[in-house]
């Protein structure tokens, strides 16, 4: 729910607010969306590649809404710094719903969480973790990659490192050294990322990135996780699901290993 980026673009008073598929990194569906800013009137211009455009809208801070039947609703708090040669972007990536048409070959892990009485669990956080090293994203080609460091120079990449996607960086030594990563920027053909935050450990040359999907459940309970371009058949993934209203209670929160294969579904019921 966190994945979005601000940058400025030369251009006249405006704002653009460009979406996509958070997990899938598809184009989102635009005839299903709306997007809006409270106090503005006026209705943005509508780009086929998901950018939304409000032309002439002054400096101040706003609630930006999303609305969707394919994607959860989205509402952040904006500010526009606009002057005559400047251009506020937003770019969001948005969670897809159960109900959302993905494409042919995706893993996909259908989730539906239940309390004991069998009562949906909404708003529950699911996060969704490849755990096996042939599965990896990509691997560090330095020799070494500091604490602290917030550039990664990547080789081996399987498939396409984006903006707002998050890893988690394990060290091929016998400890396994490992954190969670989110990548801000990325250059040089996907081989150089940039990190949202700093390092906080050190990694050497050969440490892999695995991909982690991370959503939250509908009102009825249910939630959509899905990989792409792994380039492996089948891959074990670590499911963590805990219920936001309780986060206290231990009892409240599963870890389960679930194994994938690519262009499969699987459907998995989770009590709490």
């Amino acid at each position: 729910m966190d994945s979005f980026r601000i940058t400025h673009l030369k251009s006249r008073v405006s704002l653009i607010v460009c979406l996509y598929s958070a997990i899938t990194r598809e184009e989102v569906y635009i005839q299903d969306i709306t997007v809006w800013l409270e106090g503005v009137a006026a209705k943005p211009a509508v780009k086929s590649d998901g950018c939304f455009i409000f032309d002439n809208v002054p400096e101040g801070f706003y609630t930006l809404h999303i609305a969707s039947t394919y994607y959860f609703a989205e509402k952040r708090e904006i500010q526009v710094n606009s002057t005559s040669s400047s251009t506020s972007m937003i770019q969001i990536g948005l969670l897809p719903l159960p109900s959302y048409p993905f494409s042919m070959g995706l893993s996909i892990l259908r989730i539906s969480v239940r309390t004991q009485r069998n009562q949906p669990v909404a708003d529950a956080f699911i996060e969704l973790t490849v755990i096996q090293e042939d599965g990896a994203r990509g691997r560090i080609t330095q020799e070494i990659q500091e604490s602290g460091s917030t550039v990664l120079t990547l080789g081996a990449v399987t498939g396409t490192v984006w903006p707002t996607d998050r890893y988690l960086l394990r060290s091929r030594s016998a400890n396994k050294i490992e954190e969670q990563i989110q990548i801000e920027k990325v250059s040089e053909l996907g081989r150089r990322a940039e990190l949202g935050h700093p390092l906080q450990h050190a990694y050497p040359r050969g440490s892999y990135l695995l991909p982690v999907v991370k959503t939250i459940t509908d009102a009825n309970g249910e939630a959509v996780a899905a990989f792409s371009n792994l380039g492996v058949k089948q891959f074990r993934t670590q499911l963590f699901v805990e219920n936001s209203t309780k986060l206290d209670q231990q009892d409240e929160r599963i870890l389960k290993e679930v194994v994938l294969e690519e262009g499969k579904t699987v459907s998995l019921t989770i009590i709490l």
